[in-house]
Protein backbone atom coordinates (compact mmCIF):
# COMPACT_ATOMS: atom_id res chain seq x y z
CA UNK A 1 0.00 0.00 0.00
CA UNK A 2 2.90 2.58 -0.47
CA UNK A 3 0.21 5.71 -1.80
CA UNK A 4 -1.16 5.40 2.07
CA UNK A 5 2.55 5.34 3.19
CA UNK A 6 3.78 8.24 1.55
CA UNK A 7 0.33 10.30 2.36
CA UNK A 8 0.22 9.25 5.90
CA UNK A 9 4.17 9.98 6.00
CA UNK A 10 3.39 13.70 4.73
CA UNK A 11 0.65 14.33 6.75
CA UNK A 12 2.27 12.97 9.91
CA UNK A 13 5.17 14.74 9.80
CA UNK A 14 2.78 18.16 9.46
CA UNK A 15 1.00 17.39 12.20
CA UNK A 16 3.84 16.14 14.60
CA UNK A 17 6.11 19.39 13.30
CA UNK A 18 3.44 21.82 13.62
CA UNK A 19 4.98 23.82 10.34
CA UNK A 20 3.02 25.88 8.39
CA UNK A 21 5.32 25.36 5.49
CA UNK A 22 5.17 21.99 5.64
CA UNK A 23 1.15 21.90 5.84
CA UNK A 24 1.07 23.86 2.49
CA UNK A 25 3.31 21.63 0.97
CA UNK A 26 1.08 18.85 2.21
CA UNK A 27 -1.89 20.42 0.44
CA UNK A 28 0.34 21.40 -2.83
CA UNK A 29 1.14 17.76 -2.99
CA UNK A 30 -3.07 16.80 -2.71
CA UNK A 31 -3.86 19.33 -4.93
CA UNK A 32 -0.98 17.92 -8.01
CA UNK A 33 -2.98 14.53 -7.28
CA UNK A 34 -6.23 15.84 -7.73
CA UNK A 35 -5.48 17.70 -11.00
CA UNK A 36 -5.58 21.34 -9.04
CA UNK A 37 -3.74 23.99 -8.95
CA UNK A 38 -1.17 24.21 -6.21
CA UNK A 39 -1.56 26.26 -3.40
CA UNK A 40 1.96 28.50 -3.12
CA UNK A 41 2.58 31.46 -0.58
CA UNK A 42 0.56 32.52 2.41
CA UNK A 43 -2.24 33.76 0.50
CA UNK A 44 -5.40 31.97 0.80
CA UNK A 45 -6.46 34.02 -2.61
CA UNK A 46 -3.85 32.66 -4.44
CA UNK A 47 -5.75 29.19 -4.07
CA UNK A 48 -8.28 29.92 -7.22
CA UNK A 49 -9.68 25.79 -7.90
CA UNK A 50 -11.64 25.34 -4.74
CA UNK A 51 -10.80 22.08 -3.25
CA UNK A 52 -13.11 19.10 -4.91
CA UNK A 53 -16.98 19.72 -3.18
CA UNK A 54 -17.26 16.22 -1.91
CA UNK A 55 -14.37 16.84 0.61
CA UNK A 56 -16.27 18.25 3.85
CA UNK A 57 -14.80 21.69 4.79
CA UNK A 58 -13.30 20.45 7.82
CA UNK A 59 -11.31 17.25 6.57
CA UNK A 60 -7.87 17.10 5.92
CA UNK A 61 -7.21 17.31 1.85
CA UNK A 62 -4.29 15.08 2.21
CA UNK A 63 -6.56 12.73 4.30
CA UNK A 64 -9.06 13.02 1.65
CA UNK A 65 -6.83 12.30 -1.07
CA UNK A 66 -4.92 9.00 0.71
CA UNK A 67 -6.27 5.58 0.44
CA UNK A 68 -7.01 5.72 4.09
CA UNK A 69 -6.12 8.73 6.32
CA UNK A 70 -4.15 8.10 9.33
CA UNK A 71 -3.48 10.58 12.46
CA UNK A 72 -1.05 10.18 15.21
CA UNK A 73 -1.86 10.28 18.66
CA UNK A 74 -0.97 13.65 19.32
CA UNK A 75 -2.68 15.24 16.39
CA UNK A 76 -4.85 18.18 16.14
CA UNK A 77 -8.68 17.36 17.21
CA UNK A 78 -10.13 18.51 13.59
CA UNK A 79 -7.62 15.48 11.92
CA UNK A 80 -8.38 13.00 14.68
CA UNK A 81 -12.30 14.05 13.23
CA UNK A 82 -11.47 12.81 9.53
CA UNK A 83 -8.61 10.26 10.00
CA UNK A 84 -9.66 6.69 9.36
CA UNK A 85 -7.17 5.41 11.60
CA UNK A 86 -5.87 7.11 14.69
CA UNK A 87 -2.21 5.44 15.92
CA UNK A 88 -1.86 4.89 19.75
CA UNK A 89 2.18 6.67 19.15
CA UNK A 90 2.76 10.13 18.48
CA UNK A 91 5.03 11.64 16.74
CA UNK A 92 7.67 9.80 14.84
CA UNK A 93 6.91 6.64 16.66
CA UNK A 94 3.64 6.64 15.74
CA UNK A 95 5.00 6.65 11.93
CA UNK A 96 7.51 3.98 12.41
CA UNK A 97 4.48 2.19 13.83
CA UNK A 98 2.67 2.35 10.71
CA UNK A 99 5.53 1.80 8.12
CA UNK A 100 5.93 -1.68 10.02
CA UNK A 101 2.72 -2.56 11.85
CA UNK A 102 -0.12 -4.81 10.52
CA UNK A 103 -1.88 -2.03 8.22
CA UNK A 104 0.66 -2.02 5.17
CA UNK A 105 1.12 -5.69 5.19
CA UNK A 106 -2.31 -6.40 4.85
CA UNK A 107 -3.15 -8.14 7.90
CA UNK A 108 -5.69 -4.93 8.98
CA UNK A 109 -7.78 -4.29 6.61
CA UNK A 110 -9.26 -0.07 6.48
CA UNK A 111 -12.00 0.08 3.84
CA UNK A 112 -12.78 3.80 4.37
CA UNK A 113 -16.65 4.52 4.45
CA UNK A 114 -15.51 7.60 1.85
CA UNK A 115 -14.66 4.74 -0.52
CA UNK A 116 -17.73 3.12 -0.96
CA UNK A 117 -19.36 2.55 -4.49
CA UNK A 118 -23.36 3.07 -4.52
CA UNK A 119 -24.37 0.05 -7.01
CA UNK A 120 -27.74 0.36 -5.94
CA UNK A 121 -30.62 0.51 -3.38
CA UNK A 122 -31.76 -1.72 -0.74
CA UNK A 123 -35.67 -2.04 -0.81
CA UNK A 124 -35.60 0.71 2.34
CA UNK A 125 -34.18 3.40 -0.36
CA UNK A 126 -30.66 3.26 1.03
CA UNK A 127 -27.78 2.49 -1.01
CA UNK A 128 -26.59 -0.60 -1.33
CA UNK A 129 -22.18 -0.16 -1.36
CA UNK A 130 -19.11 -2.04 -2.09
CA UNK A 131 -15.65 -1.00 -1.10
CA UNK A 132 -13.40 0.57 -3.60
CA UNK A 133 -10.46 -1.26 -2.34
CA UNK A 134 -9.11 -3.80 -0.72
CA UNK A 135 -11.46 -6.24 -0.71
CA UNK A 136 -12.29 -9.36 -2.10
CA UNK A 137 -16.02 -10.17 -3.75
CA UNK A 138 -18.20 -12.64 -4.74
CA UNK A 139 -20.95 -12.71 -7.00
CA UNK A 140 -22.54 -15.85 -8.26
CA UNK A 141 -25.96 -16.76 -9.14
CA UNK A 142 -27.72 -18.83 -12.19
CA UNK A 143 -27.24 -18.83 -15.61
CA UNK A 144 -29.06 -15.81 -17.17
CA UNK A 145 -29.57 -14.01 -13.41
CA UNK A 146 -27.32 -11.51 -14.36
CA UNK A 147 -23.58 -11.83 -12.52
CA UNK A 148 -22.15 -10.38 -15.42
CA UNK A 149 -23.98 -7.14 -15.57
CA UNK A 150 -23.27 -6.84 -12.07
CA UNK A 151 -19.61 -7.77 -12.44
CA UNK A 152 -19.54 -4.97 -15.54
CA UNK A 153 -20.96 -2.27 -13.08
CA UNK A 154 -18.66 -3.14 -10.14
CA UNK A 155 -15.49 -2.62 -12.72
CA UNK A 156 -17.14 0.38 -14.53
CA UNK A 157 -17.59 2.06 -10.45
CA UNK A 158 -13.58 1.08 -9.64
CA UNK A 159 -12.19 2.66 -13.32
CA UNK A 160 -13.71 5.84 -12.97
CA UNK A 161 -12.40 5.84 -9.44
CA UNK A 162 -9.25 5.65 -10.97
CA UNK A 163 -8.01 1.92 -9.73
CA UNK A 164 -6.65 -0.32 -12.59
CA UNK A 165 -8.21 -3.26 -12.86
CA UNK A 166 -7.07 -6.55 -15.23
CA UNK A 167 -10.18 -8.46 -15.73
CA UNK A 168 -9.87 -12.03 -17.13
CA UNK A 169 -13.48 -12.33 -19.69
CA UNK A 170 -13.54 -16.01 -20.41
CA UNK A 171 -16.84 -15.19 -22.48
CA UNK A 172 -16.70 -11.61 -23.77
CA UNK A 173 -18.89 -10.46 -21.44
CA UNK A 174 -17.09 -7.29 -20.89
CA UNK A 175 -15.34 -5.97 -24.11
CA UNK A 176 -17.58 -2.72 -24.03
CA UNK A 177 -15.33 -1.72 -21.12
CA UNK A 178 -13.00 -0.80 -24.00
CA UNK A 179 -15.56 2.37 -24.08
CA UNK A 180 -13.75 3.72 -20.64
CA UNK A 181 -10.87 6.05 -20.78
CA UNK A 182 -7.86 4.79 -19.44
CA UNK A 183 -9.30 0.84 -20.28
CA UNK A 184 -8.09 -1.26 -23.38
CA UNK A 185 -9.20 -4.69 -24.39
CA UNK A 186 -6.55 -7.70 -25.64
CA UNK A 187 -8.67 -10.22 -28.04
CA UNK A 188 -5.67 -12.39 -28.68
CA UNK A 189 -3.00 -14.39 -26.50
CA UNK A 190 -0.40 -11.22 -25.36
CA UNK A 191 3.04 -12.86 -24.55
CA UNK A 192 3.78 -11.76 -21.20
CA UNK A 193 6.41 -9.36 -21.72
CA UNK A 194 3.41 -7.29 -23.61
CA UNK A 195 0.63 -8.61 -20.62
CA UNK A 196 3.45 -7.19 -17.77
CA UNK A 197 4.04 -3.74 -19.60
CA UNK A 198 0.34 -3.12 -19.53
CA UNK A 199 0.00 -4.13 -15.95
CA UNK A 200 2.62 -1.69 -14.69
CA UNK A 201 0.73 1.75 -15.75
CA UNK A 202 -0.71 2.96 -12.85
CA UNK A 203 -3.69 4.12 -15.04
CA UNK A 204 -4.44 1.19 -17.42
CA UNK A 205 -6.86 -1.21 -16.66
CA UNK A 206 -7.10 -4.14 -19.52
CA UNK A 207 -9.43 -6.63 -20.25
CA UNK A 208 -8.19 -9.61 -21.14
CA UNK A 209 -10.73 -11.30 -23.52
CA UNK A 210 -10.09 -15.34 -24.34
CA UNK A 211 -13.86 -16.36 -25.68
CA UNK A 212 -12.70 -16.60 -29.25
CA UNK A 213 -9.77 -19.27 -28.37
CA UNK A 214 -10.43 -22.69 -28.04
CA UNK A 215 -10.57 -24.23 -25.01
CA UNK A 216 -7.48 -26.53 -24.72
CA UNK A 217 -5.50 -23.37 -26.04
CA UNK A 218 -6.79 -20.77 -23.56
CA UNK A 219 -6.67 -23.52 -20.64
CA UNK A 220 -2.99 -23.52 -21.85
CA UNK A 221 -2.78 -19.82 -21.74
CA UNK A 222 -4.12 -19.47 -18.54
CA UNK A 223 -2.05 -21.53 -16.49
CA UNK A 224 0.77 -18.74 -17.64
CA UNK A 225 -0.96 -15.99 -16.08
CA UNK A 226 -1.15 -16.32 -12.00
CA UNK A 227 2.65 -16.30 -11.67
CA UNK A 228 3.15 -13.47 -13.86
CA UNK A 229 -0.07 -11.65 -11.95
CA UNK A 230 0.95 -12.36 -8.60
CA UNK A 231 4.28 -11.78 -9.14
CA UNK A 232 3.48 -7.87 -10.37
CA UNK A 233 1.19 -7.40 -7.74
CA UNK A 234 4.07 -8.35 -4.98
CA UNK A 235 6.57 -6.11 -6.72
CA UNK A 236 3.95 -2.99 -7.85
CA UNK A 237 0.75 -3.32 -6.56
CA UNK A 238 -0.79 -3.48 -9.81
CA UNK A 239 -3.37 -3.96 -10.77
CA UNK A 240 -5.72 -2.47 -7.65
CA UNK A 241 -8.20 -5.36 -8.84
CA UNK A 242 -8.11 -8.49 -10.89
CA UNK A 243 -11.96 -9.65 -12.31
CA UNK A 244 -11.92 -13.75 -12.81
CA UNK A 245 -14.62 -14.86 -14.57
CA UNK A 246 -16.05 -18.34 -14.14
CA UNK A 247 -13.92 -18.19 -11.62
CA UNK A 248 -14.35 -22.18 -10.64
CA UNK A 249 -12.01 -23.33 -13.66
CA UNK A 250 -9.01 -21.73 -12.24
CA UNK A 251 -9.94 -21.64 -8.59
CA UNK A 252 -11.65 -24.97 -7.50
CA UNK A 253 -9.80 -26.96 -5.38
CA UNK A 254 -6.55 -28.24 -7.23
CA UNK A 255 -6.96 -25.66 -10.23
CA UNK A 256 -4.37 -23.71 -12.08
CA UNK A 257 -4.36 -20.66 -9.96
CA UNK A 258 -5.34 -22.12 -6.76
CA UNK A 259 -2.16 -22.64 -5.27
CA UNK A 260 -1.06 -19.62 -6.48
CA UNK A 261 -4.42 -17.19 -5.21
CA UNK A 262 -3.09 -14.74 -2.35
CA UNK A 263 -6.76 -13.62 -1.34
CA UNK A 264 -5.21 -12.09 1.67
CA UNK A 265 -3.78 -9.61 -0.64
CA UNK A 266 -7.23 -8.38 -1.26
CA UNK A 267 -8.64 -7.30 -4.41
CA UNK A 268 -9.99 -10.73 -5.72
CA UNK A 269 -13.13 -10.41 -7.79
CA UNK A 270 -14.72 -13.48 -8.42
CA UNK A 271 -17.55 -14.51 -10.91
CA UNK A 272 -19.14 -17.83 -10.62
CA UNK A 273 -22.26 -19.79 -11.03
CA UNK A 274 -20.70 -22.73 -8.70
CA UNK A 275 -19.35 -21.22 -6.01
CA UNK A 276 -19.41 -24.52 -3.93
CA UNK A 277 -16.40 -25.47 -6.25
CA UNK A 278 -14.39 -22.88 -5.18
CA UNK A 279 -11.28 -23.58 -3.61
CA UNK A 280 -11.96 -23.08 0.30
CA UNK A 281 -8.55 -20.39 0.44
CA UNK A 282 -10.94 -18.06 -1.59
CA UNK A 283 -14.06 -18.65 0.14
CA UNK A 284 -12.18 -18.08 3.33
CA UNK A 285 -11.31 -14.20 2.64
CA UNK A 286 -14.90 -13.42 1.07
CA UNK A 287 -15.86 -9.70 2.48
CA UNK A 288 -19.10 -8.84 0.00
CA UNK A 289 -21.05 -11.78 -1.65
CA UNK A 290 -23.48 -10.83 -4.25
CA UNK A 291 -26.22 -13.42 -5.28
CA UNK A 292 -27.78 -11.93 -8.59
CA UNK A 293 -31.61 -13.55 -8.49
CA UNK A 294 -33.15 -11.56 -11.32
CA UNK A 295 -34.76 -13.19 -14.81
CA UNK A 296 -31.62 -12.23 -17.67
CA UNK A 297 -34.55 -10.02 -19.74
CA UNK A 298 -34.26 -7.55 -16.68
CA UNK A 299 -30.76 -6.68 -17.34
CA UNK A 300 -30.30 -7.12 -21.44
CA UNK A 301 -30.42 -3.14 -22.04
CA UNK A 302 -28.14 -0.81 -20.09
CA UNK A 303 -29.27 2.15 -21.78
CA UNK A 304 -32.17 2.35 -19.74
CA UNK A 305 -32.45 1.96 -15.87
CA UNK A 306 -31.93 -1.02 -14.28
CA UNK A 307 -34.71 -3.31 -12.91
CA UNK A 308 -32.46 -5.83 -12.01
CA UNK A 309 -31.96 -6.84 -8.42
CA UNK A 310 -29.59 -8.69 -6.36
CA UNK A 311 -28.55 -9.82 -2.86
CA UNK A 312 -25.57 -8.41 -0.93
CA UNK A 313 -24.27 -10.00 2.00
CA UNK A 314 -21.23 -9.48 4.18
CA UNK A 315 -19.49 -11.80 6.41
CA UNK A 316 -21.95 -11.79 9.82
CA UNK A 317 -24.48 -9.48 8.63
CA UNK A 318 -28.08 -10.43 6.87
CA UNK A 319 -28.61 -10.61 3.67
CA UNK A 320 -30.50 -7.67 1.67
CA UNK A 321 -31.84 -7.55 -1.42
CA UNK A 322 -31.28 -4.45 -3.62
CA UNK A 323 -32.35 -3.04 -7.35
CA UNK A 324 -29.08 -2.90 -9.27
CA UNK A 325 -28.11 0.82 -10.95
CA UNK A 326 -27.55 1.07 -14.58
CA UNK A 327 -24.57 0.56 -16.58
CA UNK A 328 -22.39 2.97 -17.83
CA UNK A 329 -21.46 0.75 -21.06
CA UNK A 330 -23.51 -2.10 -22.44
CA UNK A 331 -23.94 -5.47 -21.65
CA UNK A 332 -22.45 -7.98 -23.75
CA UNK A 333 -23.23 -11.26 -22.67
CA UNK A 334 -21.48 -14.18 -24.02
CA UNK A 335 -19.84 -12.62 -27.04
CA UNK A 336 -18.63 -15.96 -28.50
CA UNK A 337 -19.70 -19.09 -25.99
CA UNK A 338 -23.14 -19.70 -27.78
CA UNK A 339 -21.92 -19.63 -30.62
CA UNK A 340 -20.56 -22.79 -30.97
CA UNK A 341 -21.39 -23.96 -27.02
CA UNK A 342 -24.58 -25.53 -26.27
CA UNK A 343 -26.69 -23.60 -24.06
CA UNK A 344 -28.35 -25.05 -21.26
CA UNK A 345 -31.34 -27.65 -22.65
CA UNK A 346 -34.45 -25.27 -21.87
CA UNK A 347 -32.87 -22.29 -23.57
CA UNK A 348 -32.62 -24.12 -26.57
CA UNK A 349 -34.61 -23.24 -29.34
CA UNK A 350 -37.53 -25.39 -30.86
CA UNK A 351 -38.38 -26.01 -34.15
CA UNK A 352 -42.40 -26.39 -34.43
CA UNK A 353 -44.52 -26.47 -37.00
CA UNK A 354 -47.94 -24.18 -37.22
CA UNK A 355 -49.32 -27.17 -35.64
CA UNK A 356 -47.35 -27.36 -32.65
CA UNK A 357 -45.32 -30.54 -33.54
CA UNK A 358 -41.42 -30.29 -32.39
CA UNK A 359 -39.50 -30.61 -35.92
CA UNK A 360 -35.98 -29.50 -34.45
CA UNK A 361 -34.09 -28.90 -32.03
CA UNK A 362 -31.16 -26.14 -31.87
CA UNK A 363 -28.69 -25.66 -28.57
CA UNK A 364 -26.31 -23.40 -30.45
CA UNK A 365 -26.19 -20.47 -32.88
CA UNK A 366 -24.60 -23.12 -35.04
CA UNK A 367 -26.98 -25.28 -34.89
CA UNK A 368 -29.28 -23.20 -35.71
CA UNK A 369 -27.75 -21.35 -38.59
CA UNK A 370 -27.46 -25.05 -40.05
CA UNK A 371 -31.37 -26.29 -39.48
CA UNK A 372 -32.53 -22.66 -40.79
CA UNK A 373 -30.65 -23.81 -44.28
CA UNK A 374 -32.29 -27.27 -44.69
CA UNK A 375 -35.64 -26.59 -42.90
CA UNK A 376 -39.22 -26.47 -44.28
CA UNK A 377 -40.06 -23.13 -45.64
CA UNK A 378 -43.72 -23.27 -43.83
CA UNK A 379 -41.65 -24.22 -40.08
CA UNK A 380 -39.74 -21.13 -40.98
CA UNK A 381 -43.11 -18.71 -41.94
CA UNK A 382 -44.76 -19.84 -38.62
CA UNK A 383 -41.87 -18.54 -36.42
CA UNK A 384 -41.40 -15.40 -38.64
CA UNK A 385 -44.90 -14.68 -38.00
CA UNK A 386 -44.87 -14.79 -34.20
CA UNK A 387 -41.18 -13.13 -34.39
CA UNK A 388 -39.49 -16.39 -32.64
CA UNK A 389 -36.56 -16.10 -33.83
CA UNK A 390 -35.87 -12.60 -33.00
CA UNK A 391 -37.15 -13.42 -29.21
CA UNK A 392 -34.89 -16.14 -28.60
CA UNK A 393 -31.93 -14.80 -30.29
CA UNK A 394 -32.24 -11.35 -27.94
CA UNK A 395 -34.26 -13.14 -25.13
CA UNK A 396 -31.53 -16.01 -24.46
CA UNK A 397 -28.52 -15.75 -26.83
Amino acid sequence: MPALALMAEVELRCVASGSARFARLGQDVEARHAGLRPRSGNSESRRTTPWPSAMPKTTSPLLHAAEVGVAVANSVPSLHECANLTLPASDGAGVAALLTGPVLIGEQVIQPARRRHTIGRFDDGTPATVPAWPANVLICGETGAGKSYIAGLLIEEWIVAGYTILVVDMEGDHVAMGQLRNTVVLDNRPSAPELRSMLRHESLSVVLDVSAVAPVERLEYLRTLPPLIEAERAAWGLPHWIVVDEAHLTLSEGGIAADLFRPTDRGYCLVTYHPEQLCAEALGVIDVTITADAPAAAVRDATVRATATARLRTPGGLERSFTVSARRTPHIRHRHKYAVSALPEHRWFRFRGPEGHAIATAASLADFSRIVRDIDNGVLAHHLEHGDFSRWILGTV
